[in-house]
């Protein structure tokens, strides 16, 4: 009935977060590939989010090498299903911004075994705040890419 063959939990990331990057100010060609690096930083970690970006410049740039990037543009070359490719440099400078900072689940569990460790009484307090604090982090992080982009400027 539904064709879901290439949804998943990455595609649920892009949805989610689409929006956020779209008002971050990401080019709305870019903004998939960044809400759905966004996902990654937030549910996985960050270290992996900046590699997948790494390898979606590199794409882009070899696609520059190569001449193709102009016909990947007009839409006479297609990229893979499977890849992703960043296009503008005030949407890579967006998203590195967006990305820095250890505001993820693993960051979650560490603060939250910590905590428990240090104030075992208060343990069933600890999951609501990390949960809050990484929200808060998150927020930081969006704002200051929010300032990035405002003040990047092509040459």
């Amino acid at each position: 009935m539904i064709n879901l063959e290439n949804f998943g939990i990455t595609a649920l990331f892009q949805y989610i977060f689409f929006p956020f990057v779209f008002l971050m100010g990401v080019d709305i060609q870019d903004c998939k590939a960044v809400s759905k690096l966004i996902g990654i930083k937030i549910f996985v970690t960050e270290f992996l989010a900046y590699s997948k970006m790494g390898k979606m410049v590199d794409m882009r740039d070899e696609l520059i090498k190569n001449g193709l990037f102009e016909s990947f543009l007009n839409g006479s070359y297609v990229l893979s299903s499977s890849s992703d490719i960043i296009i503008h440099d005030r949407s890579v400078t967006i998203a590195t911004y967006s990305l820095c900072g250890f505001a993820n689940m693993a960051s979650v569990g560490l603060q939250i075994a910590c905590l428990s460790s240090l104030a075992p009484n208060r343990a069933k307090l600890f999951p609501k705040i990390g949960f809050y604090a990484m929200i808060a982090g998150n927020i930081c992080n969006f704002i200051n890419a929010c300032i990035a982009g405002i003040w990047y400027r092509d040459f």
